[in-house]
C-alpha cells in the first residue's frame, strides 16, 4: 500500500488521472464532477502543464513571494501603526478602541478571500491581481492624509486590507496548482516574502517617518508596496484554466464544504487558532514598553518578529513535503501557545522580550506558511480558490474577535490573562487539528 504522503502527492495529478478520488477526503460527489467536466471539456490533458516540473512553476513562487511582501507582510505591521495612533492620531482612545482598527483591517483581509477565490475560480488571475495591486496602494496613500478613526477604518482597515486580500489568496491559489511533491518548499519561500515585507516595511517608516513625518512615510510605503505588487501582476498565473461555466450558487461553493467533516473539523480548528495567535502581535510594542524597553527598541520587536517568521516559513514548508502539511500546522500551532503561555507572560526584559519575539515569529510564520496550502489539499481543484476563501471567512471570524478581546482583558486583568487567552484558544485549535489529521489520515489509508 501506497504510503500517506505518495497518496497526497498525487492529489493534483489531474492530467494523469483526470479522476479524483472521493474517498480521499469525503468531498461531494458534484465538486469531483465539476473538475471532472472541466478537465473533460474544457481543458484538454495535453493543455494542462505538468506540476512540480520546468521553470514556469518558480516564476509564480517569485510572483508568489512579491504578493506575499505586499499583503501579509503589510498586514504584519499593523502593530506599529497601532502604536503610533494611541500617542497622535487617537490619543485618548482606550488602546481596545484602538485594536478595532487592527480586528477589522483582519477581518477585512480574511472575508476579503471569498470573494477573491470565486473570482479566480471563475475569471482568472488578472481579475484579482490588478484590483489588490491598486486597491493596497491607495489605502496606504489615504492613510497618510487620515487624522479621524473613521478615516482610519476605511483606508487601513477595509481598502489596504482588502487590496492585500486580493494578492495574497490569488498567490496562494496560483503556487497551490503548480506544485504538488515539491509544495511545502515552494510554499515556504513564496511565504517568506511576508516576512521579507515584515523587515522591510518598519524600517522604511521609521526612516522617513524621523525626517520628513507621518504623511510622507506612508506615501513611501505605498510607492514601494506599488513597485512591488506590480511584478505579481506579470508573474503569477494558474496551471488549470479557469471554469468558464459562470455558476454563483452560495450555498453550493460556500456552506456545503462545511458538510464534509474533515474541511468543517479544519475550519473549527482555524477558528480558535485566528482567535489567539494575532493578540500578541497587535500588543508586542506596547508590552515591551511597559516593561522598560525604548520605544525605539519596542518599534524594532516587528523586525524580530518578521526574521523569526522568514525562518518559520521556509523550515516547516521544507518539513511539510516530509511529514505532511497537517503535522506540521499541529505542531507549530502548538508550540505558539508554549510560547505565549509561560513563555511570553514571565519575559520582561529586553532580551528576553526579543528571544520570545523571534520565537513567535517563527511560529506565526509556520502557521501562516501552510494553513492555506493545507486548505487547498483536502479540495477539489477546480474550487482551490473558493474554498481557500471560506477558510479565510472563518479565520477572519477569529481575527476580527482576537485584538478587541486581548485588549479589553488587557485592561480588566493584564497581560498575564491576555497571554493565557491566546494560548488556551491555540491549544485547543492544535488538538482539534489532530482530531481532523487522524481522520483524514484513515480515509487516505482506506482508499
Amino acid at each position: 500500500m501506497a504510503s500517506i504522503h505518495e497518496i497526497e502527492s498525487n492529489r493534483f495529478l489531474e492530467d494523469d488521472n483526470l479522476i479524483l478520488e472521493k474517498s480521499k477526503t469525503g468531498l461531494s460527489t458534484s465538486s469531483y464532477e465539476t473538475f471532472s467536466n472541466l478537465i473533460n471539456t474544457e481543458s484538454p490533458v495535453e493543455a494542462v502543464p505538468p506540476l512540480d516540473v520546468g521553470f514556469r512553476p518558480w516564476v509564480v513562487v517569485f510572483g508568489g513571494f512579491c504578493a506575499q511582501f505586499c499583503s501579509l507582510g503589510y498586514m504584519n505591521i499593523a502593530g506599529i501603526f497601532q502604536e503610533y495612533y494611541i500617542t497622535h492620531q487617537l490619543y485618548g482612545y482606550t488602546p481596545s478602541e484602538v485594536a478595532w482598527i487592527v480586528g477589522l483591517m483582519n477581518f477585512v483581509f480574511s472575508t476579503g478571500g471569498l470573494v477573491v477565490g470565486r473570482l479566480f475560480d471563475l475569471y482568472g488571475v488578472k481579475y484579482t491581481t490588478i484590483p489588490g495591486c491598486i486597491l493596497v496602494t491607495a489605502g496606504i496613500i489615504a492613510m497618510g492624509s487620515s487624522t479621524e478613526y473613521y478615516q482610519l477604518i476605511l483606508s487601513q482597515s477595509i481598502c489596504s486590507a482588502l487590496g492585500a486580500s486580493f494578492l495574497y489568496y490569488t498567490s496562494t491559489a496560483c503556487i497551490s496548482s503548480w506544485f504538488s511533491e515539491r509544495l511545502g518548499f515552494a510554499s515556504g519561500i513564496a511565504t517568506s516574502g511576508t516576512a521579507v515585507g515584515g523587515i522591510v516595511q518598519p524600517l522604511i517608516f521609521n526612516v522617513v517617518i524621523e525626517r520628513a513625518g507621518f504623511q510622507v512615510s506612508m506615501y513611501a510605503l505605498a510607492a514601494v508596496i506599488f513597485a512591488v505588487s506590480i511584478v505579481s501582476v506579470f508573474t503569477l498565473t494558474r496551471r488549470i484554466p479557469a471554469i468558464t461555466t459562470k455558476s454563483h450558487g452560495f450555498t453550493r461553493y460556500y456552506l456545503d464544504p462545511f458538510k464534509e467533516p474533515t474541511f468543517g473539523l479544519y475550519a473549527v480548528s482555524i477558528l480558535f487558532v485566528f482567535l489567539g495567535q494575532f493578540i500578541p502581535l497587535a500588543f508586542i510594542s506596547s508590552y515591551a514598553t511597559d516593561n522598560g524597553v525604548s520605544p525605539t527598541s519596542a518599534f524594532y520587536l516587528v523586525s524580530y518578529f518578521s526574521a523569526g517568521a522568514f525562518a518559520g516559513r521556509l523550515v516547516t514548508g521544507f518539513f511539510a513535503d516530509y511529514i505532511g502539511h497537517f503535522s506540521v500546522f499541529i505542531i507549530v500551532t502548538a508550540f505558539m501557545g508554549i510560547v505565549c503561555a509561560p513563555g511570553w507572560m514571565f519575559c520582561i526584559t529586553e532580551p528576553s522580550i526579543i528571544v520570545i519575539a523571534i520565537l513567535y515569529g517563527f511560529s506565526n510564520g509556520g502557521i501562516m506558511g501552510t494553513y492555506t496550502y493545507l486548505a487547498a489539499k483536502i479540495s477539489p481543484a477546480s474550487e482551490v480558490g473558493t474554498r481557500i476563501g471560506c477558510i479565510g471567512a472563518v479565520a477572519s471570524l477569529g481575527a476580527l474577535a482576537g485584538a478587541p478581546i486581548g485588549g479589553t482583558i488587557l485592561s480588566a486583568s493584564g497581560y498575564v490573562s491576555m497571554f493565557g487567552f491566546t494560548a488556551s484558544n491555540l491549544f485547543l485549535g492544535s488538538f482539534i487539528a489532530a482530531v481532523c489529521k487522524s481522520r483524514y489520515s484513515g480515509l487516505i489509508s482506506k482508499s
